[in-house]
């Protein structure tokens, strides 16, 4: 392999480094989660708004569902829910 050729190869593997680092750093910090015990009259509502009052609670119902893979709004007291541990 010649001169330019070896040149042209390092600086794209540089420049992919760049980018993949850069991407690194501005993608944002995933959010902590906590266990949370469902309790008398608990509902998914009640739940996303007392964890994450500055978000909006759909948001956070949805966030639930996947995280615990319900298909369902009912929850059963008792069940132990992952849930965002707060807001953005």
């Amino acid at each position: 392999m010649g001169r330019w050729a070896r040149l042209a190869v390092t600086a794209t593997v540089l420049v992919a480094v760049v980018l993949v680092t850069a991407s690194l750093l501005s993608a944002p910090a995933p959010r902590g989660m906590v266990d949370v015990t469902v309790g008398p009259g608990d509902s998914l509502w009640s739940i996303a708004t007392s964890r994450a009052p500055d978000r909006d609670p759909r948001a956070v119902i949805d966030e639930i569902e996947q995280l615990n893979g319900l298909s369902s709004d009912v929850l059963r007291v008792g069940v132990v829910l992952r849930v965002p541990a707060g807001a953005d």
